[in-house]
């Protein structure tokens, strides 16, 4: 007869679970996946607590402008640009950096596929600024402010 041996209990930290999460790969898919997330949160107050959609969304938006300034901080700048190259096409050949790359829907062959290069870094830095602002600057709407918050954040 044959004995089992006792698996040893593997503990799952902390620190591995968020540099899991945060990986080079995973910051631009949390950039997409946070506002999405947070307008439905929005949406899904009730009626009687609409003044927490500004609080609410002001704090998604907080972390999503964070989220691209940790990934301009792990961007290399210095692989960033392009350069011209001299085939027949005339385009230039570019390095994407963050990059997630994995199977979507295997039949179809679909990837998703995320990342940045040296140009859209800093157009991502500022639509999320901008984001951050408008929210801030919205804070005077009165009516319909969970509607108007979580469409500012889809």
């Amino acid at each position: 007869m044959r004995q089992s041996v006792p698996r040893p209990v593997t503990k799952i930290r902390f620190s591995t679970i968020f540099c899991a999460v945060f990986t080079n790969a995973a910051i631009l898919t949390w950039m997409m996946i946070l506002p999405v997330l947070g307008g439905l949160a929005i949406l899904a107050l009730p009626a009687t607590q609409a003044r927490k959609a500004r609080t609410l969304a002001m704090l998604f938006c907080l972390v999503i402008f964070l989220l691209s300034v940790l990934a301009a901080t792990r961007l290399d700048w210095n692989k960033s640009s392009y350069e011209v190259s001299d085939g027949a096409g005339g385009g230039g050949t570019g390095h994407a950096q963050l990059v997630l790359n994995c199977d979507w829907i295997r039949s179809v062959g679909a990837h998703y596929f995320v990342g940045v290069d040296g140009l859209s870094m800093p157009l991502v830095l500022l639509a999320t600024g901008m984001m951050l602002v408008a929210c801030w600057a919205s804070y005077g709407i009165g009516k319909s402010q969970r509607g108007y918050f979580a469409l500012l954040l889809f």
